[in-house]
């Protein structure tokens, strides 16, 4: 019983040449991109011609489609309690459908075209 075996971590750390495995870093084995990096003044050029689309898109959609979907949507709305009072339930619901077909487009219009 005369010499007892080391603990594994004193082997790991124990200075020498080991035989196992070598580190291969990957990103030193990696091509590079043929393209060229991109410059900066150029991108800066491009994200504020698309603000600027997107702002006058986003304009043109709430003068021409929300207000006046919304407004046609509200008189529909007016227009289906009156019809529930006066003719019956069916004519309130289509007027109702009506309603929320005519204010859902032009919001999801400006939705689609208009992201935030």
């Amino acid at each position: 019983m005369g010499l007892q075996p080391a603990l594994p971590l004193e082997r790991l750390f124990a200075p020498g040449i080991r035989l196992g495995w070598t580190f291969r870093d990957r990103r030193a084995q990696a091509k590079p991109y043929r393209e060229p990096q991109p410059d900066p003044g150029v991108l800066h050029d491009q994200i504020a011609e698309r603000a600027a689309v997107a702002q006058s898109r986003y304009a043109f959609a709430r003068r021409w489609l929300i207000k006046p979907s919304l407004v046609a949507g509200f008189l529909l709305l007016l227009l289906a309690g009156y019809a529930n009072d006066t003719h019956g339930a069916f004519e309130a619901t289509l007027t109702l459908a009506a309603a929320a077909a005519v204010a859902g487009s032009g919001l999801g219009y400006t939705v689609r075209c208009c992201p935030a």
